[in-house]
């Protein structure tokens, strides 16, 4: 049997070495691997960064073009004149903290392709941090660390998160600041300490200084914090007040900018997205009619690639599907094996989980009945109906204790996750029909654009059924274990032919 003191150092360095893991195999596929261009919408993140890095200054959206030097390697000679740069619509907080890495990557190899390729290392840190954050997370709500770790684990074994997490982007950063500020949200929780309420307003701000979505997934976590102040006074107003400053008074700052300079708050480029012939669907309709949720679990396994063969020509592929199918079903499996251990709960004659059944049942018939998976095939209606399962359990047992205030800590984590990650799809659903609409077809269907609450959504489906079973973690680490050799033979099978390296 392993000494205390042997197992203390393995939980605590095990979780490094998953990240050290999946920093070292992400920059190996986008030094060695990945071509240049080949990863979405680089040409534009790396033009902004290099307008930053020589003293262009910010680059505004629908006047700042692509780079010059950048756009003569990125397009063919029969293009010679840059687009507009539509990154420019972005915060700048990931370009600003890149402009350092390209001067070393500069100064290292006399071209911009040393900065070129050390932006995606650093990127590629800033998504394994991420990683390991967000593994910290798990256990910090009350996760076993065997589920925790394994969780972890999985998410390195994705091939669309090794594909991008190497990439020109803020992707990685994105991944970083959505598992921070889930990690300080349920320590504060816990402990109701100022420190850990400054941290959380601290990484809060800055994450809405990334990407606009970030603010989709701090918005319903400030409203949720309100409610758990107004339940569990204690807080004082300065302490509200220092947070709250911290969480919005930077974006408060940007939206200013943008609307003196462009004048909008959150401009967003939707030149992309125009067509004669507009999407005539409704938004249910929308649902109905089109297999969205099918195409975008396809995607969270792995798109790859994009336009960086010179041609202009978006070039990619999906995982064949009996790669995809490997990750679905385990995945359907963990969340199967969830929902049996919170049905055992409730069976436990505790009047607190009896509610729990019977959300368990009305949320996934409220959302089957609604026809939203019309068109989406059976193994991604049984993973959403799952899901709806275990989030209907664990609302409808924190709403019956809200009302009869006895709400404890795990409730506050749980339903604030799981409020979080349902506000976070209905504006993302709501927000790609508005494109799809103008563009008379489905948009927008990319698994990278759920990066904020992806550690959000893991806690309110996996932290209360993993703590009834006793093998709850060795089940998931097997299942890590499947999905890295999955992946190892889609990269040697699949993905570096794609690129043509060994041919």
């Amino acid at each position: 049997m392993a000494s205390p003191q042997s197992t203390r150092s393995f939980c605590k360095w095990a979780p490094v070495w998953v990240a050290f893991f999946f920093v070292l195999k992400a920059s190996v596929t986008s030094i060695w691997i990945i071509r240049p261009y080949d990863i979405p919408d680089e040409v534009g993140h790396f033009s902004y960064i290099k307008d930053l890095a020589e003293g262009e200054g910010l680059p505004a959206l629908h006047q700042a073009p692509i780079d010059v030097e950048v756009w003569q390697t990125f397009a063919p000679e029969d293009y010679p004149d840059p687009g507009m740069n539509w990154i420019a619509q972005h915060p700048p907080l990931y370009y600003v903290v890149m402009v350092p890495v390209y001067w070393i990557g500069s100064w290292i190899s006399g071209s911009f392709w040393g900065a070129f390729y050390a932006i995606r290392v650093v990127t590629a840190l800033f998504f394994s941090a991420g990683i390991w954050v967000m593994i910290r997370a798990f256990q910090e709500a009350g996760m076993p660390f065997r589920v925790g770790l394994g969780l972890g684990i999985m998410l390195v074994g994705i091939p669309n998160h090794t594909f991008l997490a190497g990439g020109v982007n803020h992707d990685g950063m994105v991944l970083f600041f959505g598992a921070s500020v889930l990690y300080f949200w349920v320590r504060y929780l816990k402990e109701k300490r100022f420190a850990d309420l400054c941290f959380l307003g601290i990484f809060a701000g800055l994450a809405c200084l990334v990407k606009y979505t970030l603010l989709v997934m701090v918005a319903p976590l400030f409203l949720w914090t309100l409610v758990f102040w107004w339940k569990n006074p204690g807080a004082s107003r300065k302490a509200i007040g220092i947070f709250t400053a911290l969480a919005f008074l930077p974006i408060g700052f940007w939206m200013l900018r943008n609307w003196v300079v462009l004048g909008e708050l959150l401009p967003v480029d939707t030149s992309g997205f125009t067509s004669e012939n507009p999407l005539q669907l409704s938004f249910f309709q929308f649902g109905r009619q089109l297999p969205v949720f099918s195409i975008l679990l396809d995607n969270f396994w792995g798109l790859i690639g994009w336009m960086g063969d010179g041609t202009m020509q978006v070039r990619w592929f999906s995982l064949f599907s009996v790669y995809r199918a490997i990750y679905t079903w385990i995945f359907l499996g963990l969340l199967l094996i969830g929902f049996l251990c919170l049905i055992r709960k409730s069976s436990l004659g505790n009047t607190t989980n009896m509610p729990g059944t019977i959300g368990a049942f009305t949320l996934p018939a409220v959302v089957f009945i609604s026809g939203w998976f019309g068109k989406d095939d059976t193994l991604t209606i049984l993973v959403a109906v799952s899901s709806c399962a275990i989030f209907g359990w664990s609302l409808g047992r924190s709403s019956f204790a809200f009302c009869m205030s006895e709400m404890d800590t795990e409730d506050w984590i749980i339903s604030g996750c799981i409020l979080v990650a349902m506000v976070f799809l209905i504006v993302y659903l709501y927000t790609i029909y508005g494109f799809s609409y103008s563009a008379g077809s489905l948009q927008g269907t990319f698994a990278r654009y759920f990066f904020p609450v992806v550690g959000f959504a893991l806690v309110g489906l996996v932290a209360r059924g993993s703590q009834s079973f006793r093998y709850f973690g060795h089940i998931i680490l097997i299942m890590a274990i499947i999905y890295n050799c999955n992946e190892m033979y889609i990269w040697l099978h699949e993905v570096i032919p794609f690129f043509n390296v060994l041919q």
